[in-house]
């Protein structure tokens, strides 16, 4: 069964937060509706809100207006996609699907190997607890972009495939110009789990700061303060509009931001990434079943030294202990 999150923000900045089924349910002022929202300026109003996998209907009862944006329009039969939000006499109104382990488990289901888009895989170019990360060819349109597989040591795992998969799903709900874009979502001719997204040429921001720290001419000069500064914001706007999305990063560290050769800022890695304001018996949890998932078990002991202070937590912990927020580590 599909479960979507109804937020609905008062014109004084309060917030009002729903959780319901697929279906037909009213939304308004009404004692009859089942997203009851407070009147605005005395004013009584009235919809029938129908949700299903695609996105939403919003049908105006008696003499009820709807605006999207500034502008009123004709809500009878206007179909709506999980994007952007519309406006209902005052309240800023968004709708997302919940992503519930059932759903993940029947999409994972239904991935059949070797029935998405074909990458020629290449050189290797990061590697983590989730997965290696591989420059790859999309032969289809003949672009050059960089593929996810999901490591075979967490495979066997059904809550590292439902992270993974998570994850892919959480990069298509972020559509920013600081968050890395996905492409694509499937399994290879083995079977392994995969996505594709932009290839970011360029450094992470650790390369630089360990660079600058030691004094490297290079990158003292590639990297002035008012640069480190400026991208800085980006990552800051990057998170702004997440939290906006309600999904918490929960692993941000100069790791997991890219500098592109051409001033891209990009925000990497979001495999933790926490969806805010679901039911707890919703949420994918870091740990089931009594499975535990050791991503860095083969990784020699000088390597598990050299990550040491940047190393990724999985588990009944999960983030980086040097980057990790009071709230996170209590």
């Amino acid at each position: 069964m599909n479960r979507f999150q109804i937020k609905a923000r008062s014109p004084e900045g309060e917030s009002h937060e729903f959780i319901v089924d697929a279906g037909e349910h009213g939304i308004g002022t009404g004692d009859d509706c089942v997203i009851r929202l407070p009147a605005t300026d005395g004013v009584d109003f009235s919809f029938l809100l129908t949700l299903d996998s695609s996105g939403f209907f919003l049908d105006a009862n008696d003499d009820s207006k709807a605006v999207s944006g500034s502008e009123e329009i004709d809500t009878t039969g206007t179909f709506h996609p999980f994007r952007d939000p519309i406006h209902i006499h005052g309240f800023q109104l968004t709708i997302d699907p919940v992503l519930q382990s059932e759903n993940l488990d029947s999409r994972l289901d239904a991935l059949k190997p070797g029935s998405s888009t074909v990458y020629e895989i290449g050189t290797k170019i990061a590697t983590g607890g989730m997965g290696n990360v591989f420059q790859a060819s999309d032969s289809s349109i003949g672009r050059t972009v960089a593929v996810k597989v999901m490591r075979l040591k967490v495979q066997g795992s059904q809550t590292a495939r439902r992270r993974f998969l998570r994850e892919a799903m959480v990069l298509g709900r972020l559509e920013h110009p600081n968050i890395v874009p996905i492409y694509d979502f499937g399994r290879d001719a083995e079977g392994n789990l995969y996505y594709a997204m932009k290839l970011v040429r360029g450094q992470t921001l650790r390369w630089a700061l360990e660079r600058i720290k030691t004094g490297d001419r290079e990158a003292i000069e590639k990297f002035p303060l008012d640069r480190l500064l400026g991208d800085y914001r980006k990552v800051c706007d990057a998170m702004a509009f997440a939290h906006s999305r309600g999904v918490i990063h929960r692993d941000l560290k100069p790791e997991n931001i890219m500098i592109g050769e051409f001033g891209e800022v990009l925000v990497m890695d979001w495999g933790l990434a926490k969806i805010l304001d679901q039911p707890e018996s919703d949420l994918i949890s870091d740990v089931d079943d009594g499975e535990t998932i050791e991503g860095f078990q083969d990784f020699s002991a000088s390597e598990v030294r050299d990550m040491r202070a940047t190393l990724t937590l999985d588990g009944a912990v999960v983030g980086t202990p040097q980057f990790m927020s009071p709230e996170q580590a209590s």
